[in-house]
């Protein structure tokens, strides 16, 4: 809830806000969350690693600096592919032009950004056997620039193998517009057809769910994502890499708040 509030006190983090603010737009989001990852950093005993992707994007005929916030847990077997965790901490509002009205995005995607922060945190105590890729990525609303932008100069460059991307993006809410509750279930989204790796891994995170009796559970959805819609798990189906998107059970219409 501190991350979240915190980002809300951006006022907005469209991609064309301002940058050079400490305490408003993107550009002060980047920085807070660059720092929250050092800590990570700094309290891991050399475990993680955080750094600044940076890429260009241009929307509405801006062109803008922008950065991806990278945490990577080296693995302890050798040659075993990476698991890419993300979620994007840019907003906006229903009119998508709109670069400085108030857009806290606590739920699109604070929520998100918060449990990314999480799992950062917890598991950069600990070695994994794999490989372990932390991405808050920029740019998400304005066709998935920054994923895209990851993938192309970070996973292809370095041709870093990848078992699975996990999408994390709008998980903050329990109810839907008609007062229905759901605070026991996420739906995971993954693409067809029904044999691809993206959906016999979203598949095995089901079963690991069921498998380790967590309180949360999952609905398995076979679909990429809901219709007219997309998610930075995109980014990577496109280049073949299986992706799958987590997202709460009930859509929360408007997704803004």
């Amino acid at each position: 809830l501190n991350t979240i509030q915190t980002l809300q006190n951006f006022t907005t983090r469209h991609v064309n806000s301002t940058q050079g603010s400490a305490t408003t737009g993107i550009g002060g989001a980047a920085n807070f969350l660059y720092s929250e990852f050092l800590k990570v950093q700094d309290a891991s005993r050399g475990n993680f690693q955080a750094f600044l992707h940076p890429f260009t994007a241009t929307y509405n005929g801006v062109v803008s600096n922008q950065n991806n916030i990278v945490g990577v847990i080296n693995g302890t077997l050798p040659n075993t592919p990476a698991i890419v965790v993300g979620a994007h901490y840019d907003s906006r509002t229903d009119d998508l032009n709109d670069a400085t009205s108030f857009a806290p995005g606590a739920d699109d995607n604070g929520s998100g950004v918060a449990a990314v922060l999480e799992l950062a945190r917890v598991m950069s105590q600990i070695r994994p056997r794999a490989t372990m890729i932390f991405v808050l990525f920029s740019a998400e609303e304005v066709n998935r620039q920054g994923s895209k932008a990851f993938v192309r100069d970070y996973i292809q460059y370095y041709q870093i193998p990848v078992r699975v991307m996990i999408n994390v993006d709008t998980v903050g809410s329990v109810d839907d517009r008609f007062g229905n509750v759901n605070d026991r279930e996420l739906r995971v989204f993954s693409q067809g057809p029904d044999t691809s790796p993206s959906r016999n891994m979203a598949r095995m995170i089901d079963f690991m769910t069921d498998n380790y009796s967590v309180d949360l559970k999952l609905q398995f959805v076979e679909e990429i994502d809901r219709e007219g819609r997309f998610g930075d798990h995109f980014s990577f189906n496109e280049v073949g890499i299986p992706a799958v998107r987590i997202i709460e059970a009930l859509e929360d219409t408007p997704h803004r708040e």
